[in-house]
């Protein structure tokens, strides 16, 4: 299944937005939709989440956070679990800095090492029903 790739450079979440948006949640129909807060981390991850629900169901589409909000998050089996069947994966903003301190599949000193590293995450969304693809 090939589906949107949304790449928003800011200011997520708001008017003007909308006709992307709708593409995304119409494609995101079929499965579990996630908004990822990692980048909110340190700013009230909670509100960007609520936010991200609050924004999307305008659209249909009922949006819940994967918690990827720390490195012991990001490296869950249960996260990784949740993300392998997501068809809707939606990064919302603050300091994108964090998602690649959290995310980082180096602590193990193994770039991408199976062992303590975020690499169970990274396998979780490549085997997820979406796939990269052309968009609309």
């Amino acid at each position: 299944m090939a589906g949107p790739l949304a790449l928003v450079g800011g200011d997520e979440l708001h008017p003007g937005n909308e006709p992307q948006d709708a593409l995304l949640a119409e494609a995101a129909a079929a499965g579990p939709a996630y908004v990822v807060a990692t980048a909110a981390a340190r700013h009230r991850p909670e509100m960007a989440a609520a936010h991200a629900h609050e924004w999307f169901a305008r659209f249909g589409l009922d949006v819940i956070e994967l918690p990827v909000r720390t490195k012991t998050q990001a490296r869950s089996a249960d996260t990784a679990a949740l993300a392998r069947d997501g068809m809707f994966f939606y990064l919302v903003g603050g300091d994108p800095g964090i998602v690649p301190t959290c995310w980082a599949a180096r602590s193990c000193g193994r770039p991408w090492s199976k062992r303590g590293s975020a690499a169970r995450l990274w396998r979780a969304l490549r085997r997820a029903p979406w796939r990269w693809g052309r968009g609309h």
